[in-house]
């Protein structure tokens, strides 16, 4: 057996889908990845200090798109094909963003 060389870094946790344990390390800003065992994209959604794995169909998913579209001023479907138009928000956006997500527990 071979010993990796170095710690896997990113999320840890089970895909939804195969029901593997999985590491991965997320892309920015929308936070999705494949999963390493059947290949499925998975969106990570972090909540604190909980990380869930997510389908991208997931309710829960779409309407963190569609918050996210909404502070941004762009179409959902625009924003899940061009993820960089998150690049020019500011701090004022980021915490609308979170206010908007804090009312969800609401």
């Amino acid at each position: 057996m071979t010993i990796p060389t170095r710690t896997p870094e990113g999320e840890t946790g089970r895909c939804p889908i195969c029901g593997q344990a999985i590491t991965i390390e997320p892309s920015s800003p929308l936070g999705d990845a494949p999963c390493p065992a059947c290949g499925q994209l998975l969106c990570v959604l972090r909540i604190g200090d909980a990380v869930r794995f997510l389908r991208p169909n997931d309710p829960a998913y779409l309407r963190i798109i569609e918050q996210l579209a909404k502070v941004a001023g762009v179409d959902p479907e625009e924003l899940r094909a061009n993820p960089s138009l998150l690049d020019g928000l500011d701090s004022l956006d980021t915490v609308e963003f979170t206010m908007m997500m804090e009312e969800w527990d609401e």
